[in-house]
């Protein structure tokens, strides 16, 4: 177990979560995690969030997976995916009022991870409203 743990810990430092990687055919995705599998190592879970005919509607809610070493692959003499020069600030994705973009944000921006970035809204929401949470009310 402790060498399944050590390979996601280098998995997260080489390819952090909410990091922004473009495709060699010109999309853009950003990992959202990661799995493992005991006999085919460690795949990365990941989303299109821009790049040609990108639909936000229709592609926001899709995941796709892929084995790591993929990730370092040659394709045509070119590198399968590359790191995005920053992660958000180059990219349009259409998608500025969406909640769940300005907590990636905040999450690169304070280098934690998103689902802390999320326990830590909640317990302010919390800490800050727990007079209207007493009495039936939140917002």
């Amino acid at each position: 177990m402790n060498e399944l743990l050590d390979l996601k810990a280098a998995s997260e430092l080489m390819y952090p979560d909410l990091s922004c990687w473009k495709h060699y055919k010109g999309s853009v995705y950003v990992i959202e995690g990661r799995t493992i599998n005991e006999n085919d190592g460690i795949s990365l879970i990941y989303r299109r969030v821009d790049g040609p005919d990108y639909d936000r509607d229709v592609e926001r809610d899709l995941y796709f997976s892929r084995p790591q070493v993929e990730w370092i692959e040659f394709v045509n003499d070119v590198p399968r995916f590359i790191p995005h020069e920053d992660m958000f600030s180059n990219v349009d994705f259409d998608m500025e009022d969406d909640l769940y973009l300005k907590l990636a944000k905040r999450a690169h921006s304070e280098g934690i991870t998103f689902n802390r970035v999320v326990e830590n809204m909640l317990t302010e929401a919390i800490r800050n409203n727990k007079g209207n949470i007493n009495e039936g009310r939140f917002g």
